[in-house]
């Protein structure tokens, strides 16, 4: 059901629509019969959600002007413009009110959701490549490139805390309960932080539990990851090989591998009851699994 390259897939709030961020457009699909909703035209390669499910935040690194359009019309609410900086993240606070977007000259940017005015501005070192917001919004999750992940106060910016160093880091993300940070790796390893103290508590290696052999391993395997909205597992992917890993967190189990053999997932989004992984790939296919069947 996808068009063109995908870049993401996100689920609305209410878990009712899927959106597919593609090189074409914006496409919205009712999630449960998969039949298309409405279709924003244009190059769009990051995109988020209203808190309420209404409208839609997009932007691209093309051109780094960001869009709130409605998604029933299409309709631009409004736009606001990062200037000459490159944006690659962007992220819709919890509540709705706030927008984060993170850039390759390390500045972190809080803009107002209401108007596209910029609150507050944040300047750090090195290439930001992921800025989330905590379930609870009182913190910020700061991936930047060959840095450690920084944790932020969201109300004004001071570091809170700085995760262990575990070496290059692909993506993050927090736990639905706001009390861990996972993240990929080189060598396609998945580290799991605790987010009070910012010690590494886990590390998942898909290699050791598959019997490999060590001196085959290629650390430009980077992995990416996402939490099961229930907490209790992780999605793994991103390996040349095109697998996704299912793990458990609690046990450090791998659950199952769920293997693509005709194309390459790019981007996954979790069911809201996760029980179901939907893959995007490179292709413009969408594949959903049954992540233990």
């Amino acid at each position: 059901i996808g068009r063109g390259y995908i870049n993401q897939i996100k689920l609305s709030p209410d878990s009712e629509t899927m959106m597919v961020i593609a090189d074409t457009g914006l496409f919205f699909y009712d999630y449960q019969t998969f039949g298309l909703i409405n279709y924003l035209p244009g190059y769009f390669n990051m995109a988020d959600f209203s808190a309420d499910g209404t409208r839609v935040l997009c932007g691209s690194t093309t051109d780094q002007k960001f869009y709130v359009k409605t998604i029933e019309t299409g309709e631009t609410v409004f736009s606001f413009s990062a200037g000459t900086i490159r944006a690659y993240d962007i992220d819709w606070s919890p509540d709705g009110d706030l927008i984060l977007s993170g850039s390759c000259d390390a500045t972190l940017l809080m803009w107002n959701a209401t108007d596209g005015s910029i609150l507050s501005r944040y300047q750090g070192i090195g290439w930001i490549l992921n800025a989330e917001w905590s379930p609870d919004r009182k913190r910020i999750a700061l991936l930047n490139k060959d840095l450690p992940i920084q944790v932020l106060y969201s109300e004004n910016g001071e570091p809170l805390l700085t995760m262990s160093d575990v070496g290059f880091l692909k993506n993050i993300d927090w736990s639905p309960d706001g009390t861990r940070l996972a993240a990929g790796g080189e060598d396609a390893l998945v580290y799991i932080f605790d987010a009070g103290t910012g010690e590494l508590h886990t590390t998942l290696d898909d290699w050791v539990i598959s019997g490999f052999p060590e001196e085959l391993r290629n650390p430009h395997d980077r992995a990416m990851v996402a939490w099961s909205p229930d907490g209790t597992l992780i999605a793994e992917w991103g390996n040349r090989n095109g697998n996704i890993q299912i793990w458990d967190v609690e046990s450090g189990e791998r659950l199952n591998r769920l293997s693509i053999t005709d194309n390459f997932p790019f981007v996954i989004e979790w069911s809201p009851d996760s029980d179901f992984i939907a893959a995007g790939c490179r292709e413009g296919e969408i594949i959903v699994f049954d992540i233990l069947s």
